[in-house]
C-alpha cells in the first residue's frame, strides 16, 4: 500500500530482475489498475530512469498534465535521495 497525493493506493511492482525493468501496477480502487512502465539504465558511474505514463481512458488532459508533474517531482526526489541529498 502507498500513499499518493490522490489516494491509498495498492502498487504491484514487477519481480526482480537483471533488465532494470521496475513496471507497476497502481490499484487505487477496485476494478481500477493504473500501468507504468519504468527501467533502470546504467550510464558511466550513474544511471538513467525511465518512467512511462499513460493516460486513461476519459482522464483529461488537465489532470493527466498534473499526474505527468507528480512523476516529475516522484523522479527529482528519488535523485536527491540517490545523489545523498535529504
Amino acid at each position: 500500500m502507498m500513499e499518493t497525493p490522490y489516494c491509498i493506493s495498492e502498487v504491484r511492482v514487477a519481480q526482480k530482475n537483471s533488465f532494470g525493468v521496475l513496471d507497476h501496477r497502481s490499484i487505487p480502487a477496485p476494478g481500477v489498475e493504473i500501468c507504468d512502465a519504468m527501467q533502470v539504465i546504467p550510464n558511466g558511474d550513474g544511471c538513467e530512469v525511465f518512467l512511462t505514463g499513460f493516460q486513461m481512458p476519459g482522464m483529461s488532459h488537465e489532470k493527466f498534465s498534473q499526474v505527468i508533474t507528480t512523476g516529475q517531482q516522484d523522479l527529482n526526489n528519488l535523485k536527491t535521495v540517490l545523489e545523498g541529498g535529504n
